[in-house]
């Protein structure tokens, strides 16, 4: 319990107080992690608009982010 309410807390506080491009790195991070997803890929197949659902924010800021994250090298397409 302590471990799901300790991922509660970090959730909120990363909605409120992060950039759009750090809840896009992180919503991508917690789902490619090796140990919470049982998968051998090392990609992630979602959709912009699911991923701006998951990280609370529009798809447009969602495509901004991510290519500014693929402008960095931190993910590929």
């Amino acid at each position: 319990m302590n471990a799901r309410m300790s991922a509660f807390v970090g959730l909120v506080l990363n909605s409120r107080h992060a950039t759009v491009e750090s809840r896009i790195a992180s919503t991508i991070a917690s789902l490619s992690h090796t140990l919470l997803c049982a998968r051998q890929e090392s990609y992630v197949r979602i959709s912009q608009v699911e991923l701006a659902r998951l990280a609370g924010t529009s798809r447009q800021r969602t495509n901004q982010a991510l290519r500014s994250l693929e402008e960095r090298e931190l993910i590929a397409a």
